[in-house]
């Protein structure tokens, strides 16, 4: 923390700074303009005396090497003058503070890696109370799009180790531990023509584009209480 005093008194000299540093930048771009239309005029008709560019005029000494103030390990004010935008030094919340010599940076980036691969590892950033739908077996759109192409009573490609086969308009999913569910499907009719598939989920009956394998049974995600990785909810 930095003094109270001692931070009204360094943020006075950095306004007085900053507004010195404005009206400079006003009258440079002030003459900037003048000299534009100088020569803007043709040659015969400008004035003998060109207007002269501006000169930047140095700090007061009070106001050239202002510290940064904040508190330091020992309890006293930071001196570094050598400070940011947001009037602290490197060290005290200015520019990013990394390593700077190689052996640094390349432990920095060990590190990160290290911990990286233990963050894909664990799944990190994951709620431990919530189950997500990357992660349980489904039959999805790919099943959908191959039943409107092919025949009925035949099997279909296995998905997530989940045999399948149509029989008769209704989907049979034999699970991998043996046990089958028949999941009824229906048709809606898209506006241009042709037929969608969707499959009936056996709990609430309403369409779904996928089915969740939960307690050995298929359900859409809301019956099996599933979320998706990207709900912040």
């Amino acid at each position: 923390m930095v003094d109270k005093e001692l931070k009204k008194g360094l943020q006075e000299l950095r306004r007085q700074r900053d507004e010195l540093h404005q009206r400079q930048l006003e009258d440079s771009e002030r003459s900037k303009e003048l000299i534009r239309a100088y020569y803007s005029i043709p040659s015969r008709d400008r004035p003998q005396t060109a207007p002269q560019r501006y000169e930047w005029q140095p700090y007061p000494e009070h106001l050239r090497c202002i510290p940064c103030g904040a508190s330091t390990r020992a309890g006293t004010p930071c001196k570094i003058t050598v400070i940011f935008r947001n009037g602290r030094c490197k060290f005290h919340g200015g520019r990013s503070t990394g390593a700077k010599t190689r052996a640094g940076q390349k432990r920095q980036r060990d590190g990160y890696r290290a911990w990286l691969e233990k963050q894909r590892d664990s799944k990190a950033g994951r709620k431990r109370t919530r189950e997500y739908t990357r992660d349980v077996a489904r039959i999805c759109a790919s099943t959908l799009s191959e039943i409107v192409a092919s025949e009925t009573d035949r099997a279909l490609q296995p998905v997530d180790g989940i045999s399948l086969r149509l029989s008769g308009g209704t989907l049979v999913a034999v699970l991998p531990h043996g046990h089958s569910i028949a999941v009824t499907l229906t048709t809606t009719s898209p506006r241009y023509g042709g037929a969608r598939w969707w499959y009936v989920c056996p709990d609430c009956g309403g369409r779904k584009a996928s089915l969740y394998l939960h307690n050995e049974s298929l359900c859409c995600r809301r019956c099996s209480g599933l979320h998706y990785a990207s709900q912040s909810k």
